[in-house]
């Protein structure tokens, strides 16, 4: 499908339910507004943006799609279908309702959630970090979530903290456009997600089993650091991560909040920002699952990309060989020209 909707176009039909909807739920709802301008709430995504509708005590988080593909139906249904047959406590109820939202006069499909109250995990976190046990348990939870996925043949796909709600029952897992399921081998991803959660060589090509294993380290080491070190929160933390960013999984030899963690006094932090460090330089498919302890089940030779089979001795040497050798040429080119211009100088003095 094309000519998707924009943001102001939805925000102006959410605001007659009456008139937009076809479902009877949504239709004598209304919608959410903000107290400062009395305008409908929205949460905006990669792929869509989300209101809130509420009729009586019923509440529902209407998702409209800003940009997609034509397979969206087809998709929700494998994904409802799968999130079904796995019966897990961490999905939540949806419907996807085709050509449902009368926006500028065409009907576009949206996804018709039940709604949550929960806080998002870096809500959760910062709200908790002078209760470093529930930092930890919060770790538990996650790899028990991810490990729970696995084991149905489903990944997530953008695992972070706004997709993850905390809840006095659980945890919760929102926002499925990015979801693997059985249905999708062999695909590509629709996604990326969000970088300071993911690989930095993840590709389209990566969408199986298995993909939630980097977002779940990056967490669990970030999480069982505050809870040793809750300081590194106002030091690290940009609104759009827990601790870490993209720039630190491009060069983690180097990153400033790796070097931290490996002095942490927690031995578990310790040994998890190395197991950061040598997924970084290894494919996405071969980053280990946590044990129950939250430990790496496995210890990987760091060897980045740039070095050589035969240049493992190098591994940890920055900047790599290759730039070395290329600062040196530079300057002897520098050196000659300075050589060169003080030479015409003397010679038109003289």
């Amino acid at each position: 499908m094309t000519g998707w909707p924009d943001s102001s176009e939805y925000t102006i039909a959410v605001q007659n339910p009456q008139v937009c909807f076809r479902d009877p739920d949504l239709a004598q709802a209304c919608v959410e507004r903000t107290r400062l301008t009395g305008m409908p709430k929205v949460w905006s995504g990669n792929f869509a943006q989300v209101y809130q509708l509420r009729n009586g005590s019923q509440r529902w988080a209407v998702k409209c799609f800003t940009r997609g593909g034509s397979d969206l139906q087809r998709r929700y249904l494998c994904i409802s279908g799968a999130i079904g047959e796995a019966g897990l406590p961490y999905f939540v109820p949806f419907c996807f309702l085709d050509s449902e939202m009368l926006v500028a006069g065409a009907r576009h499909p949206v996804v018709k959630m039940e709604w949550i109250d929960g806080q998002p995990l870096d809500m959760y976190v910062e709200d908790n970090l002078s209760r470093p046990a529930a930092l930890r348990d919060t770790t538990v939870r996650l790899r028990t979530l991810v490990a729970d996925l696995e084991q149905r043949g489903i990944a997530h796909g953008d695992l972070q903290h706004g997709n993850i709600l905390v809840t006095p029952d659980g945890l919760r897992i929102i926002d499925y456009d990015g979801l693997f399921v059985p249905a999708f081998a062999g695909g590509c991803a629709p996604e990326a997600g969000v970088p300071s959660y993911q690989h930095p060589r993840r590709t389209a090509a990566d969408y199986q089993v298995g993909l939630d294993r980097f977002s779940l380290l990056v967490m669990a080491t970030a999480l069982l650091a505050l809870a040793a070190e809750p300081a590194l929160w106002q030091e690290f933390s940009t609104g759009d991560n827990l601790l870490f960013t993209s720039g630190d999984f491009r060069n983690p030899l180097t990153s400033r909040l790796c070097h931290r963690l490996r002095a942490c006094s927690d031995l578990r932090v310790r040994e998890l920002v190395e197991a950061v460090t040598a997924a970084c330089t290894q494919p996405l498919v071969r980053v280990p699952m946590l044990d129950t302890a939250c430990r790496p089940t496995t210890t990987v030779q760091v060897r980045p990309w740039w070095v050589s089979a035969d240049g493992a001795n190098a591994a940890h040497r920055w900047p790599p060989p290759a730039v070395e050798r290329l600062r040196g040429r530079l300057r002897q080119v520098f050196h000659r020209v300075s050589q060169y211009r003080v030479r015409i100088k003397v010679e038109k003095r003289w």
